[in-house]
């Protein structure tokens, strides 16, 4: 077993995100997303950025007016870009700029962000992130959802205006293969910040034991175990990633995933949530859409969704059960729950 996680973690300690999609309508927002993007892509010495225009919005943004040389076939200057929105990460070196592209979407969003990303074989798609306010964030609420929904690559939702690189990120850990590529790939896009890996536990049928008159105090003892185990596997899941120059706190807290992710969030004053994509079915998918929404309504921070690892979609769902039980992700009969996107 320490073998496999060994080799597992050699092979994602390679991840490069060399190659970055932003998705924009050049509405406000979009704007935090390409600015995100233009950021991520100095700071991770990408090899490209595309900015791709959706169907039927303004082509001719301030970025676009003052930012295309023509003689380059539509590339951009991603220093000035940078210099003009007062970003950090303005590069002097033309030889270390990633090569920066536009490009226009001519289907429906969704399709247009999947069919790019495939052709790019983009690294990571940004777009940004709408809380639900209105009817209409609501239906852009729902084009995140489905691009969540149906993406193979990492998805960061950009939901607020930052000068500034990630600085203090919640890693959401249910010890499961997911979480741990989520870990992996949060770790990759920003090295030089301060991680906090959170779980939540609760104690399954915990409302039952009540309704069965069980008191608080047996009840607490439930909490402690569970919290303990929690702890227990918590430091094996972070050794397991191999040595790390990243500092990685490690935090425990009972309650439901969301609540205790967006209360930790509050706290930490954190600027980026990470979370993995569990299953391919339709209700963990719907699921998935759900708890990403309600970390954006309820938070100011950034959401990054990183995909089921595609090596696991590769293998038979037997397999992937076994590889998951032989890395410690929890299964029927355990005491506890932990954080999960199906929750």
């Amino acid at each position: 077993m320490r073998a496999e996680v060994a080799a597992l973690a050699r092979e994602v300690a390679m991840i490069k995100l060399k190659k970055i999609l932003v998705a924009t309508d050049h509405s406000p927002q979009a704007r935090w997303a390409e600015n995100r993007a233009a950021m991520l892509s100095v700071e991770l010495t990408a090899d490209l950025l595309d900015i791709m225009s959706m169907p039927g919005t303004l082509k001719t943004s301030p970025c676009s007016l003052a930012l295309t040389n023509e003689k380059s076939g539509g590339a951009i200057s991603l220093d000035m870009l940078l210099h003009e929105r007062k970003l950090a990460g303005s590069t002097t070196s033309i030889a270390s700029q990633p090569v920066c592209t536009r490009s226009t979407a001519t289907s429906k969003p969704v399709t247009a962000m999947l069919e790019r990303a495939k052709e790019l074989a983009a690294d990571l798609t940004v777009v940004a992130a709408k809380k639900r306010t209105t009817m209409v964030n609501f239906f852009t609420c729902q084009t995140n959802s489905e691009l969540i929904r149906q993406s193979d690559r990492p998805i960061l939702l950009v939901n607020s205006q930052s000068q500034a690189p990630y600085s203090r990120i919640i890693v959401a850990i249910d010890f499961s293969e997911h979480s741990r590529e989520a870990a992996l790939i949060a770790l990759a896009v920003a090295p030089t910040a301060y991680f906090t890996f959170l779980n939540a536990c609760h104690v399954t049928n915990e409302g039952i034991m009540r309704e069965a008159g069980i008191t608080n105090e047996v009840i607490n003892k439930y909490r402690d175990k569970a919290c303990e185990k929690a702890r227990t596997r918590l430091n094996q899941f972070i050794d397991d990633l191999g040595p790390r120059t990243e500092l990685i706190a490690r935090a425990i807290q009972y309650g439901f995933p969301v609540p205790v992710i967006c209360d930790r969030a509050k706290r930490l004053n954190a600027d980026l949530i990470v979370i993995g994509k569990h299953g391919t079915s339709r209700l963990h998918e719907l699921l998935l859409g759900s708890v990403a929404q309600r970390l954006i309504d309820h938070t100011t921070c950034d959401l990054l969704v990183v995909a089921t690892p595609r090596r696991l979609c590769r293998e038979n769902p037997l397999q992937r059960e076994k590889a998951e039980r032989k890395l410690g992700a929890p299964h029927a009969g355990d005491n506890e729950t932990f954080i999960s996107t199906g929750k």
